[in-house]
């Protein structure tokens, strides 16, 4: 039974995990098990998946007759190799790797059938990103189906790798109801789902519901020797040691396979105590960005790769830095001073700001909520001062914006808009992706493309209604002070 499938209490054995799961990703499991769903939640959560399984099947194909090659990262074929079929496992996205000889050849066939830039950038843009990232998000006009193109399987702090070209050779052939592709070896997925749950801080169960399922499924199940000889190599032991710790958790009383489970023993009490903090995270789903940045440097570990990781985020300008600054291409490696003038700045307006508000007294966020959605509620558009980086340089910091009243069928992609997140605030953010069915919303600040936000529809409030005045038009020394002739929330406005 180890060696096949492993047990049922293996993904739902706590009644605390079984309430949780669809925020964390597994709901689809959970509803796989006719014991623990019932058949209404079956059948939700079976349409939904076989809508991802359409579109997959669509977007290869398009790949396939263009005759670009591509591997499938961490989507159906996870879902059928490790669960067992395309139904047990949620896929928001279509995670595609190619070479990087086909990235503008993959990114024009992308823009041809109806995809977008999740930032609307144009293709020149996307060639200077393409010098200091390894992927990008496309997303369809219906907002049904969204593509995250690869031309490198990970970014530099996170590479499981020495060579591209081996992860291509080793890759393998796979064929599922219309679907023929190639994926990753079972050594590369293992260490790729290993390093991708560390890279997003193990913020879901379902990440590591993959790696435990890796190690129990013979047919994709990894070479231990050859995993610690590549662990040694790429000076990635302690993300691989914390995954297997979380696993052994997981699957108790069920012990993992033998030589993982000597793997899992050569733990530290340092890998001891990051496993406990993951845990105790997982009781509340949305981590604030210093917690998911500790998590990170205690998964790991190594000095090396931790300074390697903060050189990436520090040196590497983001998507809107350059739509900013279009330099041309012999130019590029100009992004990285400006990189680092923008951040010099960015913390001294902050903190000029924040002493310039200390003067101010700041009614509870409880009292400015309440007053923005009665006046919404009301039918009445709502003038206030936007605060925050998060929007940036769409919107300064800070920048008055008017909120208008929004319906639920209103709400479309790439709107920015008005909600209550989980604590009470209010955020300005921009609208990724909807989901109807599960009636949450996907949101992100411009300036924060990894910090992704799901809140349920009735906590989105209103929209954007005019655009934003620029940076030049706010004076930087002083806030924005209130008139009598706007409706506005006493003293202060929303944060981005």
């Amino acid at each position: 039974m180890v060696g096949e499938s492993p047990p049922q209490d293996l993904l739902c054995a706590d009644s605390s995990f079984r309430n949780s799961a669809e925020i964390h990703g597994m709901a689809a499991v959970i509803a796989g098990i006719g014991d623990h769903a019932s058949p209404s939640l079956l059948c939700r959560h079976h349409e939904l998946c076989r809508q991802s399984l359409i579109n997959e099947r669509a977007v290869i194909g398009l790949f396939a007759q263009a005759g670009i090659p591509l591997i499938l990262l961490r989507g159906l074929e996870v879902s059928v190799r490790l669960y067992g079929g395309p139904f047990l496992r949620n896929r928001s996205d279509i995670d595609l790797l190619v070479p990087p000889g086909h990235r503008r050849q993959a990114v024009a066939l992308l823009l041809e059938n109806g995809f977008v830039p999740d930032y609307g950038i144009c293709e020149e843009d996307l060639d200077r990103l393409a010098r200091f990232r390894g992927s990008h998000l496309f997303i369809s006009l219906d907002g049904r189906s969204a593509v995250d193109l690869h031309w490198r399987a990970a970014e530099q702090p996170w590479r499981f790798y020495s060579r591209e070209t081996d992860l291509w050779k080793r890759s393998r052939e796979f064929h599922f109801d219309g679907v023929d592709c190639r994926v990753l070896g079972p050594d590369d997925l293992f260490l790729h789902l290993c390093l991708h749950a560390t890279q997003h801080a193990w913020d879901r169960m379902v990440l590591l519901a993959d790696v435990a399922l890796s190690l129990f499924r013979r047919a994709v199940s990894p070479d231990c020797s050859a995993v610690s000889r590549r662990v040694v190599a790429q000076r990635i032991r302690r993300p691989v040691l914390v995954a297997l710790n979380l696993a052994r958790w997981l699957a108790a009383p069920t012990p993992l396979p033998v030589p993982w489970e000597q793997f899992a023993e050569q733990g530290s009490p340092a890998v001891t105590g990051t496993v406990k903090r993951i845990i105790r995270q997982w009781e509340g789903f949305h981590l604030s960005r210093r917690e998911r940045w500790y998590t990170q440097l205690a998964c790991l570990g190594s000095i090396r790769r931790i300074l390697r990781w903060v050189c990436w985020l520090v040196l590497t300008p983001t998507v809107l830095e350059i739509r900013r600054w279009k330099l041309p291409g012999c130019l590029c490696p100009l992004y990285l001073p400006l990189r680092q003038y923008r951040l010099v700045s960015k913390q001294l307006h902050s903190a000029a700001y924040a002493i310039g508000r200390q003067a101010r007294r700041r009614p509870p966020p409880a009292v400015r909520t309440a007053l923005v959605e009665s006046l919404l509620k009301e039918g009445l558009a709502v003038r206030m001062a936007a605060e925050g980086n998060s929007m940036r340089p769409t919107y300064g910091s800070p920048s008055e914006v008017v909120i208008r009243p929004l319906g639920v069928e209103g709400i479309k992609p790439g709107e920015t808009v008005l909600y209550r997140n989980a604590s009470g605030d209010l955020r300005l953010h921009r609208v990724m992706r909807i989901d109807k069915d599960a009636g949450v919303v996907s949101l992100k600040g411009d300036a924060s493309p990894d910090q992704v936000e799901r809140v349920p529809l009735e906590d989105v409030l209103g929209t954007v209604a005019e655009p934003p005045p620029t940076l030049s038009q706010i004076p930087p020394h002083r806030p924005l002070r209130n008139t009598r002739s706007d409706h506005r929330t006493p003293h202060e406005g929303t944060e981005c």
